[in-house]
């Protein structure tokens, strides 16, 4: 069974990074060995990325990456998603930001789908483990 990703921009000038994102995903989750996955990827500008860092992060200010996972009540779900897959999550990426602070697009996408799968850097030892792990998964991009 694959995975399905979906890739949703909010500006025009996104769109050409949609297969770049799509092929990322589908790299990483055959490399992790994940099959049956819905993700969503939203690519959108720092006024959207403020207002959802506000509305759930508590903080007012732009950002690089979010995720929710599909167990949050904080996603937007669809109302036809297929059973026979299980619905990972949704990730928003703000690319200007990420050209901005001149950081790694794939590198935000990879942290934001660890977090869907559970992994979280709130103690060294957590940190230590996705770092490695990021770096890992870069590299076989």
């Amino acid at each position: 069974m694959t995975n399905q990703i979906r890739v949703f921009s909010a500006h025009e000038r996104f769109h050409q990074l949609e297969g770049k994102i799509i092929r990322a995903i589908k790299k990483t989750l055959s490399f992790l060995k994940k099959q049956g996955l819905v993700l969503e990827v939203y690519l959108v500008g720092d006024r959207i990325m403020r207002k959802l860092n506000l509305k759930f992060k508590k903080k007012n200010k732009t950002t690089n990456v979010l995720s929710f996972p599909a167990l949050s009540p904080l996603i937007f779900r669809e109302p036809k998603l297929d059973r026979r897959f299980n619905h990972l999550g949704e990730i928003y990426l703000n690319p200007d930001y990420i050209s901005r602070k001149q950081e790694n697009l794939e590198a935000m996408l990879i942290h934001g789908l660890l977090h869907l799968l559970g992994f979280d850097h709130k103690n060294k030892f957590q940190a230590a483990k996705m770092e490695r792990l990021e770096e890992k998964l870069l590299d076989k991009l």
